[in-house]
């Protein structure tokens, strides 16, 4: 609301005084005014440029409370892959440790085990020595019975056969009879009491092994039983053979038994077919064998083929001692090889061994 202006009092020289100097004042309070408008403009600018600063402040304060969001989003989504990294370490300590119980506990197997098997190993080295002992044992008691049998036999046959020979018109045809038994008794006697006396001989004696050519002690085996062949149809079939790390003198043996079997039992055929050939040579061993059409064998007693005194035909069929083959045996077992056979009843056998082709197979 305005104040409405009092009439001036006085004089008309002092109301123009007042007057003027109401003028001047009112003047001064436009200046001052104008002065204050300024100002206050000038205020009014220093505070939309503060306006302003701090809108671009708070505008970068927002992309760095942004940015702080950001980070702590960062530092969490690390955090939380911190903690799975930490949980599957303390799972992987875990699984060690589990690892680590279990490797040691198998530890502790193997040594007990390793324990158990030096003390098993002591105990398989005793009883070899004892049954080497034992062997020796039985193999000077063999010689020294049949080297001590060897005198009666030959005493019994010589007067057998000298009685033959003086008193045989004196004897009856059961007479005769009773002294051919005696006579071939008491050669198969003799024959066996050598054979054992061999076998025994193959234990003691010292090998000598080189390199052996197959090929050669095959055919040497063939001419020493040259006699066996005599009027007989036999068909051969003689591979190639590898060279052998062997003692000779004993494989020459080996071959001679087997060749002679398969001349033995197939005997009975109109045509005999013997064949000596070789099989899975690959490795460092060589697998021979000797195969035949002759009477065969049962597998059942395949087994007892190689074993002292063990015979499969009767005498009677077919001659032997029963110590061939376990002549074969143990040469070749002497030779770090094996020996077997395989047959059929009326269907033919064959007979393996093998060896180690070099020294490196000793």
């Amino acid at each position: 609301m305005t104040t409405p202006i009092e009439p001036l009092a006085g004089s008309l020289e002092e109301k123009l005084r007042t007057l003027e100097h109401m003028q001047r004042a009112t003047l001064n309070i436009l200046e001052d005014f104008d002065s204050e408008k300024q100002r206050l403009e000038q205020v009014q600018r220093a505070s939309l440029n503060i306006l302003e600063d701090f809108d671009a402040e708070k505008t970068k304060l927002e992309g760095v409370q942004r940015a702080a969001i950001n980070i702590l989003e960062d530092f969490d989504e690390e955090k939380r892959m911190l903690q799975g990294v930490q949980r599957a370490t303390l799972n992987i300590l875990e699984d060690f440790n589990a690892e680590k119980t279990l490797l040691e506990d198998s530890q502790r197997a193997l040594l007990n085990i390793l324990e158990d098997i030096d003390v098993e190993k002591a105990k398989v080295a005793t009883a070899n020595q004892q049954l080497e002992a034992a062997n020796k044992e039985l193999e000077a008691f063999t010689y020294s019975v049949s080297h001590d049998l060897r005198a009666p036999v030959r005493h019994m046959h010589g007067y057998a056969d000298l009685l033959k020979k003086s008193a045989l018109s004196a004897l009856d045809d059961k007479g005769r009879h009773y002294l051919d038994t005696i006579l071939d008794s008491a050669k198969q006697m003799a024959d066996l009491i050598d054979e054992l006396l061999a076998f025994s001989r193959l234990g003691q004696a010292q090998m000598k092994k080189i390199q052996v050519n197959l090929d050669g002690l095959v055919q040497e085996a063939v001419k020493t039983l040259r006699s066996d062949m005599e009027g007989r149809n036999i068909v051969w079939k003689i591979d190639p053979l590898p060279e052998v790390y062997a003692d000779p003198f004993m494989l020459r043996l080996v071959l001679v038994n087997y060749v002679s079997n398969a001349l033995k039992f197939t005997r009975t055929r109109p045509q005999a077919k013997i064949e000596v050939g070789t099989r899975d040579n690959q490795g460092s061993e060589a697998v021979v064998f000797v195969r035949d059409n002759g009477v065969g064998f049962n597998m059942r007693y395949a087994d007892k083929l190689f074993g002292v005194f063990q015979r499969l035909h009767r005498a009677e069929e077919f001659e032997g001692t029963g110590i061939g083959l376990a002549n074969v045996r143990r040469i070749i077992h002497r030779h770090g090889g094996r020996a077997w056979a395989e047959g059929k009843v009326d269907g033919g056998a064959t007979f393996y061994f093998s060896l180690p082709k070099s020294r490196k197979g000793e």
